[in-house]
């Protein structure tokens, strides 16, 4: 749970402190193939719950910088955040399914 904490902290973080939405570069939302929402954030500024990141964005290391590529599956854009997440997740499901002593 600790784990898991942590990516949601990290990720309340980086959106709180840029006014409510989580940034990620255009570039990457592009490699993922994600071309809707790139032009969105370029036109806009904001689509959804992101906006583009830029060099006004505050702690831009914990935006949306990680990306899994448009020729894989379940391509998308992700932050640190998430990954604490998905490991924290993770270590939750295999702890419950272990057997009690």
């Amino acid at each position: 749970m600790k784990v898991l904490g942590l990516g949601l902290a990290l990720n309340f973080l980086v959106i709180a402190a840029n006014s409510g939405y989580m940034p990620g570069p255009l570039e990457k939302l592009i490699r993922a193939g994600m071309l809707h929402q790139a032009e969105m954030l370029r036109t806009r500024g904001h689509f959804s719950n992101q906006t583009a990141l830029t060099s006004e964005t505050r702690l831009p290391f914990l935006a949306d910088i990680f990306v899994i590529p448009s020729y894989l599956p379940f391509r998308n854009v992700f932050s640190l955040g998430d990954v604490f997440i998905g490991m924290g997740a993770f270590i939750l499901v295999l702890r419950a399914m272990q057997e009690r002593r």
